[in-house]
């Protein structure tokens, strides 16, 4: 077996662009990828071999990224339809301004799938997340957290042009 060393220098760079795709928050990702390398190296002695290190480190980065979100995620069943509710009509009021429409074109084109797709389904082709769900052959929840980061990544890359 490598050493811990070796480990973080061959995947680490793998488990910061992974995390970079699922946060869409650089300065996150770097911390969560650090945190999943000390988790890795406490419980290093429960690897035994059975699957491939990278899977394993894989199931660590997942369960990373997931205790982050159950701690920060306040918005969670109604509460998220409720605020998502009320971003689509203040949206829906900004895209009326067309200087605000031609901001946002440039950061939709560049949005990666699935998450371009998603938002446009949901504000564009005005469809609930249940038949975004199936159109992608997804669950409900799936649709929602998809549509829920792409909002996110809106506002941050709406924010930075701003600036």
């Amino acid at each position: 077996m490598n050493s811990p060393q070796d480990t973080f220098n061959q995947y680490y760079l793998g488990a910061y662009k992974y995390l970079r795709g699922l946060c869409a928050d650089e300065e996150l990702a770097r911390r969560l990828a650090q945190d999943t390398f000390l988790r890795a190296s406490v419980y290093i002695n429960n690897y035994h071999g059975e699957v491939n290190i990278k899977a394993w480190l894989s199931a660590i980065i997942k369960n990373q990224y997931m205790m982050y979100i159950n701690r920060t995620n306040s918005l969670s069943g109604e509460n998220l339809r409720k605020h998502i509710a009320e971003e689509k009509e203040h949206f829906s009021e900004m895209l009326e301004d067309k200087d605000f429409a031609d901001k946002l074109y440039p950061v939709l084109k560049n949005m990666p799938d699935p998450y371009r797709e998603v938002y446009m389904l949901r504000v564009f082709g005005d469809m609930d997340f249940s038949q975004i769900g199936s159109v992608e052959q997804k669950s409900i929840q799936w649709a929602c957290t998809v549509y829920y980061r792409a909002w996110l990544m809106i506002q941050d890359r709406m924010e930075a042009n701003k600036k």
